[in-house]
């Protein structure tokens, strides 16, 4: 019976994508496109003829691209996809390479304004299933996704080029309390769409130039600054609970029918801002061009206390400051400078405290980027060098912890009848450091018109410095009555009224992890008339674990009409990860007990702790193998794709126990299957006076299979499921299983279909972009909390229960409208209205982590709205 639904359903998704592909309208040269194959000598005769000439264009010898003009791009020797009624609108070099380019960036309806939330139209990139919680409506931190069964901290998130992946504890900024280990996002910088001008992402067959990753790489890349005249651009966009519309479980009526808390999974109201400013021009003509940006986005979240209900508010920032410097284009010596400063801050409280237990969580950081290049007479030379350092941190003001007993001032203080807790447990500091050079040399094909070569080749060396501190911190306990108690808050009294009978006492700890990560990689891309060939490899290691890795790369395709009308292409292709250090790097604490019986009595030691020192162990490097195959064609003026991906991950990250002293660390025991299918379809349509539009369809169905129990926040430390139980075997639906048969928890829509459509009306004054995004429902698990504990495993310990739920269909469409009011010489005013859920759908967006819960639904439709002043 659920087959025969998800079989309906799939049709409604497809009919209501043909309905909007006639109703919507779109944009002409914005889009998330996977454009056509090409080789190197006509992209670069292409960028030539367009004056683009970007960093990461290939170079062509002067004999190609004469033969390109006079072939105007339909030779053999020139392919391209540039059919009538296709528009291309991203460059590739293979079918898996996704450009986002500037104009969809700024087109695109997004909650959070940040680089993943842009790729909802892609079918192949799976988000976590509550990233759009409506319990969570006023958080702004980037949704979770995976590419091609991957987790979603095993991409490779790039600016410019080079390295933006936080590597200390991606588990989510929405995962800290007052006196936990904080972390953050996989991105070390939150960085803002309005900064860029296009996004890169590779789903598979992946260059031999990106490494470190498993899933996929997200490349943004800057904005250049102008060097032909001054322009700016200053906005501002808005949205609130109050233009929110909000649907609850039954669970999660309980929680409306009461306050909303500090530090809980209830934000019922909220009101976000995000304003965006940019200045930019050259410093003398047909010189350097500077360019100067600011953007905010702010959200404030009014919440209350458990004692006297008194009222907090929370508040979350991302912020982005940049200063660039660049050549012009036309220069043969390409040299920008890039510095950027992104600060993210999450002010927070803590319920059960009278004065709040104000703590913030600080992330992000800086990062200073050179990206060059030089034409050469063999080929293009570019050298990147980065500098980054950013932060991960929980800050407290306050290191003394005080839980008082319910008499005296703190009878209406409490949070539970019996104690009233103040004050907080010191800072948890921690911070990466990363130093990068990148150096690649692109020489320009040689050989015969029939066999040629165009050979790559480069090398990085990443030096990453990785530091924690712990602070120290006094927590007093078992607070007992005395009127005549005389002594300081600071020693654990309050004066007439009670003092503290114990006390503990954590000492501060620090540690520290260095890492020298060189790699080198070579690549061929091979002409042979129809067949176009790319073997490649990459070598890469790191100094953590001593580990020399041998990445083999292979990609073919042949045209088989030799008029890059009909191809088929495949691939090879193996990709490793990198070491998660967050065990390396924690830093526990040692603590001494400490009592007395009177409050003018002298403290007596009882008992100190060994810390429990958490260890990287004896590590492989995770990595996946890749198989792919394939197929494109142009007919009716509509660009068709289908491809085939199975990976297999293995070594991937997990936590084991060592022996019996409690203490854990990573081992290579994950182990991730996944297969999936993708068709794609774009077409370009104009109109006239009815407008200029783009539709994209994208449909994937993909299986993943793990042992893994947790896929979003506790990927790094499954300490409850390892610790505790089997690591290798549950209870599954009452029958014994190995971990690994597990279906993913998350991730893993059996099938998802995607439908962009951007246009342009009114001599392109009014602009919209409309996505929708369906996703089949499918096999879920929660917690067996009854089976728990019943029966032993192969390795002699208890095994963990799960059973088998059953996750909903979701259907979203977000749309985005532009209208340039004002239009006077270079001056331009621009309203704009955005809609997500335009259907106000329920979207179950999780199933809950027991048979009894029932999980929360997303947001319901929700509006933005916003206003831009450019000239």
């Amino acid at each position: 019976m659920k087959k025969k639904l998800h079989f309906l359903s799939i049709k409604r998704g497809l009919f209501f994508c043909l309905s909007l592909s006639l109703s919507l309208t779109a944009m002409p040269y914005g889009g998330m496109a996977l454009a056509a194959e090409m080789d190197a000598a006509t992209k670069a005769a292409i960028e030539e003829a367009l004056g683009a000439g970007n960093a990461d264009t290939e170079v062509a010898t002067e004999k190609e691209k004469a033969e390109h003009k006079k072939t105007s791009g339909t030779d053999s020797a020139n392919k391209v996809h540039l059919v009538e009624g296709v528009e291309v609108r991203g460059i590739t070099e293979q079918p898996g390479e996704i450009v986002i380019n500037q104009n969809t960036i700024e087109m695109t309806p997004t909650g959070t304004n940040t680089v993943t939330d842009l790729l909802r139209g892609q079918s192949s990139v799976q988000f976590d299933a509550t990233s759009r919680s409506g319990m969570l409506g006023g958080e702004i931190t980037p949704p979770k996704i995976s590419i091609r069964g991957a987790k979603h901290n095993e991409n490779n998130f790039m600016i410019n080029g080079m390295s933006n992946n936080s590597r200390i504890n991606p588990g989510g900024y929405d995962n800290v309390d007052n006196g936990g280990i904080p972390s953050g996002d996989s991105q070390a910088l939150i960085i803002d769409p309005d900064i860029l001008k296009e996004v890169k992402v590779y789903t598979e067959n992946v260059p031999a130039k990106y490494g470190s990753f498993l899933g996929g790489v997200i490349d943004a890349k800057l904005r250049d600054a102008a060097t032909d005249a001054w322009h700016g651009m200053a906005s501002f966009r808005y949205t609130s609970s109050d233009w929110t519309n909000f649907h609850y479980t039954d669970a999660d009526k309980k929680l409306t029918e009461g306050p909303a808390r500090a530090g809980g999974n209830y934000q019922p109201e909220f009101y976000k801002y995000n304003s965006s400013f940019r200045l930019e021009g050259p410093l003398w003509e047909d010189g350097l061009g500077l360019m100067l940006t600011y953007t905010n986005m702010t959200s404030i979240i009014p919440l209350t206390l458990i004692p006297n209900d008194a009222s907090v508010t929370e508040r979350r920032v991302n912020q982005n400051f940049m200063a660039k410097i660049n050549t012009p284009k036309s220069s043969p010596l390409f040299l920008s400078l890039a510095a950027i400063y992104a600060p993210y801050k999450s002010t927070r409280y803590s319920e059960k405290y009278f004065d709040g237990g104000k703590f913030s969580v600080d992330g992000g950081g800086i990062n200073l980027i050179i990206n060059s290049y030089y034409d050469t007479p063999i080929g293009r030379w570019g050298n990147d060098i980065s500098y980054s350092k950013s932060d991960l941190s929980r800050l407290n003001d306050k290191d003394k912890l005080y839980n008082w007993g319910s008499f005296g001032s703190m009878i209406d203080k409490t949070f539970n009848g019996k104690m009233a807790t103040e004050g907080g447990m010191g800072n948890y500091k921690q911070r990466q450091t990363e130093l990068s050079w990148k150096s690649d040399l692109d020489l320009k094909a040689y050989g015969p018109e029939l066999f040629s070569n165009q050979v790559s080749l480069g090398f990085e060396l990443k030096r990453s410095m990785f530091e924690a501190s712990r602070g120290g911190y006094t927590s007093f306990l078992t607070g007992t009555k005395n009127t005549n108690a005389v002594g300081s808050r600071e020693d654990g009294i309050i004066a007439g009224e009670q003092f503290a009978k114990t006390k503990m006492e954590y000492d501060a700890r620090d540690r520290y992890v260095n890492i020298f990560s060189p790699s080198f990689y070579l690549q061929d891309s091979i002409e042979i008339e129809r067949l176009t060939l790319r073997p490649g490899v990459r070598v890469s290691s790191d100094s953590l674990t001593n580990n020399t890795d041998i990445a083999p790369r292979f990609f073919a395709n042949l045209d088989i009409l030799d008029d890059d009308r009909f191809n088929i292409f495949g691939g090879y292709n193996r990709y490793y990860g990198t070491q998660v250090v967050q065990k390396a790097l924690m830093a526990p604490t040692s603590n001494t007990s400490y009592s007395r019986t009177s409050y003018n009595t002298p403290w007596i030691a009882l008992k100190t702790t060994t810390p429990n020192y958490s260890n990287l162990g004896d590590l492989k490097t995770p990595h996946t193998d890749e198989y792919s195959v394939g197929a494109s064609a142009e007919v009716w003026n509509t660009l068709f794709k289908a491809v085939i991906v199975k990976r297999d991950y293995r070594d991937q990250i997990k936590v084991v126990p060592i022996g019996t002293t409690g203490s854990s660390e990573y081992s290579n025991r994950g182990k991730t299957d996944y297969k999936g299918i993708t068709l794609s379809a774009e077409r370009t349509f104009d109109f006239g006076d009815w407008g200029r539009h783009v539709g994209e369809f994208s449909a994937t169905w993909s299986k993943t299979k793990g042992n893994f129990t947790d896929w979003t926040n506790k990927t790094y430390d499954e300490v409850d499921n390892i610790i505790k139980y089997d690591p290798d075997y549950v209870l599954y639906n009452g029958t014994v299983t190995s971990a690994s048969s597990l279906p993913a928890n998350n991730f893993n829509s059996p099938c998802v279909i995607t439908y962009t459509q951007n246009s342009y009306f009114w001599e392109d004054r009014i602009r919209f972009m409309g996505v929708l995004r369906w996703e089949q429902g499918g096999k879920r698990i929660f917690s067996d909390v009854g089976n728990k504990n019943t029966q032993l495993g192969p390795s002699g310990m208890y095994l963990n229960a799960y059973k088998e739920g059953y996750q909903e269909d979701m259907l979203n469409v977000d749309a985005k409208l532009s209208f340039d009011a004002i239009k006077y010489n270079n001056h331009t005013l621009t309203l704009e209205l955005e809609a997500l859920n335009l259907m106000d759908r329920k979207n179950l967006s999780n199933i809950g982590t027991t048979e009894t819960t029932q999980g929360s639904y997303s947001l319901g439709r929700q509006f933005y709205a916003g206003i831009k002043y450019t000239f």
